[in-house]
């Protein structure tokens, strides 16, 4: 049995199953999360051809990048400090000795840190594009026509 609702954020209607009262959903017009609150009675069938497609669950995909990119940006500095300093005497200094040249390490190593670096830098400029985007996004949706 489904029961019509409206968005309280773009008052577009849809029609959600009884299974999802009380659970957080993502509005298909304005893409805004709220919770399902079910009217007294439910919709009639009145032979409408309506979108029937399942209304999608809420997701924190901007949560979710957030998290990941701190746990990645922790991992990262233990990993630097490994690659430069930790690897000296069984990696570098071997090398050296055996190609005679310490500026092959050095760069190898430097190269390993920049590029490590470089990453976590795109990955958080990616994070605030997106951020923005959707906060500039979802006020654009919301504007009212004079």
């Amino acid at each position: 049995m489904k029961y019509r609702i409206t968005c309280p954020h773009c008052h577009s209607a849809g029609k959600v199953p009884v299974e999802l009262a009380g659970k957080s959903i993502r509005c298909k017009a304005c893409q805004r999360s709220f919770q399902v609150v079910l009217p007294v009675e439910p919709v009639e069938d009145d032979g409408e051809i309506e979108d029937d497609r399942p209304v999608r669950r809420s997701t924190h995909s901007q949560l979710r990048f957030w998290i990941i990119y701190l746990i990645l940006g922790v991992l990262v500095i233990p990993f630097d400090w490994f690659w430069w300093i930790g690897l000296e005497s069984v990696w570098w200094k071997p090398m050296d000795d055996e190609l005679e040249l310490t500026s092959v390490s050095l760069g190898i190593r430097i190269f390993g840190v920049l590029i490590s670096w470089f990453c976590m830098i795109v990955l958080g400029v990616i994070g605030l594009v997106r951020f923005i985007a959707g906060r500039v996004l979802s006020g654009a949706r919301h504007e009212t026509p004079r």
